[in-house]
């Protein structure tokens, strides 16, 4: 596992392309978009994050109160950059937005830091790639029943 999703990168691209049959040109164009504009792990962290620190203070977070954290984290999860400890202020956004003190934030985020970064990049890395290969091979009729094609490049022999 690696601390960047960019580092994945060139192995990403190569198992689209020889083991998923996704274009060259179309994974080339989608991948490095992608990591750049989907940004699951960052949105997971701060909505993980948040109910976490909820439940440390004792803070109850009804269905409203966790809409907004999944709002917030999404809008605050995209525009962030970074990682570790600079995180914090965009951490403390979506704290105060359902009113949860933010004192554990930065340490938190410093403590938890390598391994919530390798998981991060994880998510990131594996969901621009399922939605790459989901836009790139949708499912094609055959005989009138639908069959996915991307399944169809990993195992020829299952029919």
């Amino acid at each position: 596992m690696v601390d960047s999703s960019f580092i994945a990168l060139s192995t990403s691209l190569e198992v689209l392309e020889r083991r998923l049959g996704v274009d060259k040109r179309f994974a080339d164009l989608m991948l490095p978009f992608g990591f750049v504009a989907n940004r699951h792990g960052k949105i997971c962290l701060f909505a993980f994050s948040t109910i976490f620190l909820a439940q440390i203070h004792g803070v109850e977070l009804g269905m409203d109160a966790l809409l907004i954290v999944m709002m917030t984290s999404s809008l605050v999860g995209m525009a962030a950059l970074g990682g570790g400890v600079v995180l914090a202020p965009s951490l403390i956004l979506v704290l105060q937005a359902v009113a949860v003190p933010s004192v554990l934030a930065p340490i938190i985020l410093a403590a938890a830091g390598p391994i919530i970064d390798r998981m991060q990049s994880a998510v990131t890395v594996l969901a621009n790639c399922t939605l790459t290969v989901m836009i790139a091979r949708p499912k094609a009729t055959v005989g009138g029943v639908a069959k996915d094609n991307a399944m169809e490049s990993i195992h020829p022999e299952a029919d």
